[in-house]
């Protein structure tokens, strides 16, 4: 995740480490949390190197996807 995307994890992380805070809120080891980070590619040259390929590309693979997708419904 990027700047912002990362937020809501460290948040999550800072929340799990104190019992009584994490108690408070009905996160324990039964919890489960959906997390969604909407972020693009923000920094174009870790998003490569993490990904293995650039944003366009990805996003290319994306549409053709879809449209076979959408060409099948």
């Amino acid at each position: 995740s990027g700047e912002s995307g990362a937020a809501g994890i460290a948040g999550l992380t800072v929340l799990m480490r104190d019992p009584a805070l994490a108690r408070q809120i009905g996160l324990d080891a039964n919890a489960r949390v959906l997390a969604i980070n909407t972020e693009g590619a923000t920094a174009p040259s870790v998003y490569r190197q993490c990904v293995g390929d650039t944003a366009d590309a990805v996003l290319a693979r994306q549409r053709d996807w879809l449209n076979r997708a959408a060409a099948m419904a």
